[in-house]
């Protein structure tokens, strides 16, 4: 008798509710047009149909989906999306500078270019230089081998400010490689200043104290309340099993990135190698002959190159062709228009719009491999004079230097052609 008493009044607020709706929607017809009519009926008969079926829809972020519909591989595109468009540091093939087909102006015979005490305003002479470089991984969870070829293009991201903000304060800095290698990767996983550990912040106190505020929780948190809303729906257990199954190698970098922010978190003496994350070594080799690398158009009348013997962890150097005059020339490989020339006049080029260039290049790898990419910063200091002080004598085989100096003094050698000379730009220029 209670079930009957009890389904009887479920039936009557049922048809009460529905009544009402269809109240409500005759009264708003009859005051709106034709077109109009027809877009409230058919939103009311929605809103209607929701109230019996509201436990069948999942929402995520701003919107809402049928469960029917909401399979792993949405949640995985919602989040590769969502990792593309947001993302602090952005790496791709897309962003490359157009590729010349040979150097205009002949065989390339560089100075050392030394701009340790130069003024940012002094203009470059036109020349063929090298600069030292000190090199920085980027992003991915990849190999990182010796003697690879490079193409030059820009990075992108929400990030992307603070990270050339960083390469141009390393370039003089003294701090290890290491401890700046991971103040980067923290700038790319997109850790925030609360959460790194008291050293790590007195680096970016140091380094890059105007985008302290910069350095503030979003993106990753985003990702992470995606996956809390949608796993248990989905039943799934292991958010790097679905990130590597669905993501392939954009999720393990997701991955590592996530875990950078939960070893800064935990403040642990992990935080200070954050290397076993991101470097692999699976044996992908080189691909060797890098003086074969192409050069990029920069500029009018500006083409460079990188090129190193050496990985990551090694100096590189930065081949750089200032043409004096405008040269018409714009010859490109492999079809690739590239992105726009930047806006700068070769015969005027100062040092400070060096500087913005170096420090917000991307070195790609060539081919398909997974391999580093890599950011850079010009190394003002002690590889600048150690190439200075033994490079000539090491090019003259009367010395040879020690640790990741050689292999760039290698490639200086060759390139030379002759012993090298520095043009040093000194404030008196």
């Amino acid at each position: 008798m209670n079930s009957a008493k009890r389904f009887f009044s479920y039936s009557l607020l049922s048809l009460l509710l529905f009544n009402n709706i269809l109240t409500f929607q005759q009264k708003a017809l009859g005051s709106q047009s034709t077109t109009d009519k027809l877009n409230l009926q058919k939103s009311l008969l929605q809103e209607q149909d929701r109230i019996p079926q509201s436990h069948k829809k999942i929402c995520l972020r701003s919107f809402c989906i049928d469960k029917s519909y909401f399979t792993e591989t949405f949640l995985a595109k919602q989040i590769r999306e969502l990792a593309e468009k947001n993302a602090p540091v952005t790496a791709s093939s897309n962003n490359l500078y157009p590729l010349v087909s040979s150097l205009p102006g002949g065989s390339f015979r560089p100075n050392i270019l030394d701009l340790e005490g130069a003024s940012p305003d002094q203009i470059l002479p036109a020349g063929d230089y090298v600069i030292p470089v000190k090199v920085y991984s980027l992003q991915r969870v990849a190999s990182s081998p010796n003697g690879h070829r490079y193409l030059l293009g820009k990075y992108g991201g929400s990030r992307k400010e603070v990270l050339a903000a960083f390469n141009r304060s390393a370039a003089s800095s003294d701090v290890s490689q290491k401890d700046l290698q991971n103040l980067s990767w923290a700038v790319q996983a997109g850790a925030s200043y609360k959460d790194m550990p008291a050293e790590m912040q007195a680096l970016v106190d140091r380094l890059i104290p105007q985008y302290r505020s910069a350095l503030k929780p979003g993106w990753w948190e985003e990702i992470e309340q995606i996956w809390n809303q949608s796993s248990q729906a989905l039943r799934l257990h292991s958010l790097q099993e679905f990130l590597t199954r669905n993501l392939g190698d954009t999720g393990r970098s997701l991955f590592a990135m996530k875990q950078v922010r939960d070893r800064l978190v935990a403040k642990g003496g992990n935080w200070q190698n954050l290397a076993d994350l991101f470097l692999m070594n699976d044996g992908t080799p080189g691909a060797g002959n890098v003086l074969a690398t192409p050069w990029s158009q920069l500029a009018e009348g500006v083409y460079a190159r990188f090129v190193t013997e050496g990985n990551a962890n090694d100096t590189g150097l930065l081949q750089l062709r200032i043409m004096d005059g405008k040269v018409a020339q714009k010859g490109m490989t492999n079809e690739n228009k590239g992105i726009p020339l930047l806006p700068i006049i070769a015969r005027a080029m100062t040092v400070y719009e060096l500087y913005e260039i170096i420090t917000k290049l991307v070195a790609l790898p060539e081919g398909k491999k997974n391999i580093q990419p890599l950011t850079m910063s010009p190394d003002l200091f002690s590889v600048t004079k150690d190439i200075v002080e033994i490079g000539i004598k090491f090019c003259e085989r009367k010395s040879a230097p020690r640790g990741r100096l050689l292999k760039a003094m290698n490639i200086l050698c060759s390139v030379a052609g002759e012993t090298p000379r520095v043009t040093k730009l000194t404030n008196e220029l």
